[in-house]
This record gives structure tokens, C-alpha cells and sequence, in this order.
């Protein structure tokens, strides 16, 4: 594994403003649903930084691949 934080979104505190998807550095977050397409997403946490409800959080790599998390 090559990334060592991955991210995830709390759907109940997501308000869909959109910021994330702005300033992704690699635009891998779907605007409409904020879904992060983890095979592009590198971890640089800009999207849980910018995320004004922080509803983007980010675990340990091994232990979501170990919770069955693609």
C-alpha cells in the first residue's frame, strides 16, 4: 500500500457545498455525490482541511483494507 491515509466521508455531516471537489489537487471527488475515487486519491488530506462540517475524516490504510474497504 502506497497510501498511507485514506479518506471518508460522514454522509450526515456532508452538506454537498462542494469545496472538496474544488481543491482535490487531483479532482477525484464527484461533485454531485462526493464519492473520492480511492484508486486516484494520493491522501493529501486538502479535502478534509477544506471541508467546512468536517465530514471528511481519514483512517489508517491497513486497517480499512483489513475492515474489507477496497
Amino acid at each position: 500500500v502506497w497510501r498511507f491515509k485514506r479518506p471518508v466521508v460522514d454522509r450526515d455531516k456532508c452538506i454537498t457545498c462542494n469545496i472538496c471537489t474544488e481543491y482535490c489537487p487531483c479532482g477525484v471527488i464527484e461533485r454531485k455525490t462526493i464519492d473520492i475515487d480511492l484508486f486516484f486519491c494520493k491522501g493529501c488530506g486538502i479535502c478534509a482541511e477544506v471541508c467546512p462540517k468536517g465530514a471528511i475524516d481519514f483512517v489508517d490504510e491497513n486497517e480499512a483494507a483489513k475492515e474489507g474497504g477496497e
